[in-house]
Parts: C-alpha cells; structure tokens; sequence
C-alpha cells in the first residue's frame, strides 16, 4: 500500500478523518537562541540543508539543533525573553 501524499492540510481532511478526529495543541513555552541574520546563509540541519536570507533568525533548539526561521515567521511566532 502507498504512503499517502500530503501537500496541504486539506488532503489531510480528504483522507476520511472526521471532525472528531482533529484536535487542537498548543506549543510548549520553551525559551530557545536566536540571532538575526545580517547576510544570506545556509545551514545544515537535521532534515537537511537550508537557505537563509539576511534578515532571516538563526534558531538554536532545546537539544542544540540549529534552523532558519524567516524574519515574518519569526516575528509572528516569537517574543524576547530576557538573555540568561
């Protein structure tokens, strides 16, 4: 059998889930690193190579990983914490 293929969260509804079956989460309030980015960039990361742009936030995870975050994502998603 074929694993299926999600592009949008749509195709996810047309697979036969009913409404019962979603739920709504919320993210954990974890404070992680980050740096604005003042040239393009590219950094490894654990699903493989990304580019950034300058502007963009490098973001150090809870268990040292390392991911872009564009600037308009970052400044929706994020507030600033205090460093220490």
């Amino acid at each position: 059998m074929d694993k299926p293929i999600i592009k949008e969260f749509k195709d996810a509804w047309e697979m036969g889930f009913s409404s019962e079956d979603w739920f709504y989460c919320k993210k954990r309030p974890i404070v992680i690193q980050a740096i604005k980015m003042d040239k393009d960039f590219t950094v490894i990361t654990l699903e493989g190579e990304y580019k950034g742009k300058a502007g963009d936030y490098l973001l150090k995870g809870v268990k040292g990983e390392v991911y872009p975050c564009r600037k308009d994502i970052f400044e929706e998603t994020y507030t600033r914490e205090k460093n220490g």
